[in-house]
């Protein structure tokens, strides 16, 4: 009987080591990769719903002269009033804004969530084909960690007077993680839409719980402002809408940043009417239409710019005065010159309307062509039998078979 002799072994201690090791190196890249993916994942969704939400206030106010209200954020689906605007719901919160007519008094602002629903049906009719954006979903109330978005109004730019819409009556203030003043204009801005980020802090969660409560962060930001004291920023005003006592209609605008506790997780948009002075009237010009009829004449206003910059249109970094990207249609034009894409071959405006001595003829010749900003002459009978007006008439025109067409005056 013959014996075969086989060597078997298992796995050493020593490798089983480098094993578990590689296998954990691996998983804890796969484990950061996924957490990653999963965080930009929620930013983006998040920025996408702030995005639209804006839009579509954008659109509901230019459409209706007005913002509408927040929803109640307590509510959940099913409920019939679940992200419909309810100006009167007693669960939205009242906060204290900017004294915008000086009567000593802070304007209201209404907190509550986005009015998704109103934006999708704004006659609550149950019709959505008139929804004010196309691309306005539901999901766009939501942020990316699953909660609701913030909505913030000031209450008087919500009213329902036709052709009565103040856009300097915003009365919220926008702050930066360091408590400065964002805004040209404090506390001028009329609207804001926040998420309030991974932690959740101050969000209501879709059934209209709150996410996680402010009442430590509430606590601190009430001392703070009580003694002047230095305390961590991480959601410092867009959380004190939970404490009655301390509700203003200040938020801050915040800077995402997961390595430094002093800057929260919001992300905050707000909406300011941007009242500029660039643009100012300058005079009306009338025109009769070319007839006697008046009830075929128009006016038009003349705007002039008073800034002295470069100013663009469709054209986001203008390389002259007025730089416009396109075509322009008007009935008078006042400008020194005009030019071709480029900015080059310009024209001066006189060669048109001025006495340029380039634009002339000298007596006897005629303009055959233009080019270069400068007329080109031949003398119009240089090389013809034809003789010019015969003394007392004048030349009318010229015809290529007779020749000079001349009448008596």
């Amino acid at each position: 009987m013959k014996y075969i002799h086989r060597d078997q072994h298992g796995f050493t201690l020593v490798e089983l080591s480098i094993v578990l090791i590689i296998f954990g190196l691996v998983m804890s890249s796969v484990m950061l990769g996924l957490k990653k993916y999963m965080r930009d994942l929620s930013v983006n969704r998040t920025m996408e719903s702030i995005t639209e939400t804006e839009r579509a206030l954008f659109v509901f106010q230019l459409q209706l002269e007005k913002y509408p209200c927040p929803a109640d954020p307590t509510l959940a689906p099913g409920d019939p009033m679940y992200g419909k605007a309810d100006c009167g719901n007693i669960n939205l919160i009242t906060a204290t804004g900017r004294d915008v007519d000086g009567d000593g008094n802070g304007e209201q602002v209404l907190i509550g969530t986005v009015p998704f629903q109103t934006f999708l049906d704004p006659n609550d009719d149950g019709d959505t084909s008139d929804a004010v954006s196309e691309n306005f979903v539901a999901k766009h109330g939501m942020d990316g960690w699953g909660n609701k978005l913030t909505y913030a109004v000031t209450t008087a730019l919500t009213d329902a007077v036709p052709d009565d819409f103040n856009h300097e009556a915003g009365a919220i203030f926008i702050v930066d993680e360091n408590n400065t003043n964002l805004l040209n204009t404090p506390g001028i801005a009329h609207a804001v839409i926040i998420s309030h980020g991974a932690d959740s802090k101050g969000a209501w969660t879709e059934g209209g719980k709150y996410a996680d409560d402010c009442v430590d962060i509430v606590d601190a930001d009430a001392v703070d402002k009580a003694n002047g004291t230095t305390l961590p920023l991480d959601e410092i005003e867009n959380c004190d809408h939970e404490e009655p006592l301390v509700a203003d209609a200040i938020f801050l605008k915040a800077i995402h940043n997961q390595n430094n506790n002093n800057y929260n997780d919001d992300y905050v948009r707000f909406i300011v009417s941007n009242v500029t002075n660039l643009w100012a009237y300058t005079n009306v010009l009338f025109f009769n239409n070319g007839t006697d009829d008046t009830d075929d004449d128009f006016q038009i206003n003349q705007v002039g710019n008073t800034n002295g910059g470069f100013i663009g249109i469709g054209e986001e970094s203008p390389q002259v005065q007025f730089h416009l990207l396109g075509d322009v249609q008007a009935y008078e034009i006042h400008a020194e010159n005009l030019c071709d894409e480029a900015g080059n071959d310009c024209m001066p405006s006189e060669i048109i309307a001025g006495e340029v001595a380039d634009m002339k003829c000298p007596a006897g010749h005629v303009v055959t062509k233009i080019e270069k900003n400068r007329v080109f002459c031949a003398d119009a009978f240089a090389d013809t039998p034809y003789t010019p007006c015969p003394p007392g008439e004048f030349l009318v025109g010229i015809s290529n078979v007779t020749g000079p067409i001349c009448i008596i005056p």
